[in-house]
């Protein structure tokens, strides 16, 4: 893992953003750059499949993934995710009716929920407290 400063404690390698609107994709590439100084590597995706790909060929520290995808249901991408890389921290984002029964599966898999629309100031502490935790274990 490329650490140049270990007392930096906004460093991470790579984030991941899954999400078929491209204005959130955009604003929250933005927002983890400049509202949590992040200073690795964004990668976005539009749909499930690509972000299982993305997966399978890198790691990512993090994965912002929104439930709604036109391929596939967010919360399967997350399993999937899940069984390729368990150190991959999923922060699941919806703005749609969430069952129990997604509540439960979402509490099992992911470390974070965002209800959209989100408050940009949720997103910091997550990266910041994953940034910590790859920075402990360098």
């Amino acid at each position: 893992m490329l650490i140049k400063n270990k007392k930096d404690a906004s460093i991470i390698k790579k984030i991941l953003i899954v999400d078929d609107d491209q204005y959130i994709l955009e604003v929250m590439s933005k927002a983890l750059c400049k509202v949590c100084n992040f200073r690795g590597e964004i990668k976005t995706v539009k749909n499930g499949k690509d972000a299982i790909k993305e997966v399978s060929d890198c790691f990512y520290n993090i994965c912002f993934l929104d439930i709604k995808l036109p391929d596939l249901n967010g919360l399967d991408v997350m399993k999937k995710i899940k069984e390729i890389s368990p150190e991959t921290r999923i922060a699941i984002m919806s703005g749609s009716f969430i069952t129990d029964d997604m509540k439960r599966a979402i509490e099992e898999g992911a470390s974070l929920f965002i209800e959209k629309p989100f408050d940009l100031s949720q997103i910091k502490p997550f990266v910041k407290q994953v940034s910590e935790r790859v920075i402990k274990q360098f």
